[in-house]
């Protein structure tokens, strides 16, 4: 695995650069980077920009960095369900019905159902 189009410049890099080759070599299939990688990485990051080491090293720049003392946790966007200020109410055919709500966000929904005049074919 070539890892640089130049040398090295400094002992550590080379000493880093080599356990990964090792590791990578040695490996099973889609195996998780070990933490001492990890961490030996990061050890670089004083001398080294994080975007070169991550270039050298093969390595995700994001997932690098999200490693750094001080990082703060990625952030998750939620997902449509936790994003929607509405409950899910069922409301039945059977009978008339009003309903209305206003999130805190300020926006508000006014549902009306007329009784139907015939039901039978509903389920």
């Amino acid at each position: 695995m070539e890892v640089m189009d130049t040398e090295p410049t400094s002992v550590e890099l080379r000493d880093v650069i080599q356990k990964f080759e090792r590791w990578h070599h040695n490996r099973l299939h889609r195996e998780i980077i070990p933490e001492e990688l990890w961490e030996a990485a990061l050890s670089l990051i004083p001398s080294y920009p994080a975007t070169k080491v991550a270039q050298i090293l093969h390595l995700n720049y994001t997932k690098l960095k999200e490693r750094l003392p001080g990082a703060s946790a990625p952030v998750r966007s939620a997902s449509r369900r936790e994003r929607s200020p509405w409950p899910f109410v069922e409301v039945g055919l059977s009978a008339s019905s009003s309903l209305s709500g206003q999130p805190s966000g300020g926006s508000s929904l006014v549902i009306e159902i007329e009784k139907p005049s015939d039901v039978s074919g509903v389920r």
